[in-house]
């Protein structure tokens, strides 16, 4: 079941040996071709890349049902951008990057969680050291 899922793709991303980790749907509704713009934010700094598949983003077809697209996503993610002050698009898109040391934050919320939850996370966890570290 997803338990198990997420237990293999956590297990797969901790087997990586980058200092840098991108995930991604693997239905092929996101376009791997732009990894190269997380890769190049991670360079300047970023610990968390999301990618978005709502406008001006590129959706491909399959990505985004239109309930998900049209009214969970964007009300998701408009409750969470207020709630934080974050200028996110789209925090339910399962294409980010981020770096190890987010990753081996994140490990055991990740076994944890499924689906949505843990873009939620990882868009929380992102935020949250933000704030921790302008209050620092």
């Amino acid at each position: 079941g997803r338990a198990r899922v997420r237990e293999r793709a956590a297990g797969g991303m901790a087997a990586a040996q980058g200092r840098w980790l991108a995930m991604g749907d693997a239905d092929a509704t996101y376009d791997f071709g732009e990894l190269g713009r997380f890769v190049e934010a991670l360079r300047q700094g970023a610990e968390l890349v999301m990618g978005t598949r709502l406008p001006p983003g590129r959706i491909l077809p399959g990505a985004n049902p239109w309930m998900n697209r049209h009214v969970g996503t964007p009300a998701t993610t408009f409750v969470l951008n207020r709630l934080f002050g974050t200028r996110i698009r789209d925090t339910n898109c399962g294409m980010r990057a981020l770096t190890r040391e987010v990753f081996e934050r994140l490990l055991g919320m990740l076994l944890m969680a499924a689906g949505r939850e843990i873009a939620i996370f990882s868009f929380l966890h992102g935020v949250l050291r933000r704030h921790l570290r302008a209050r620092g």
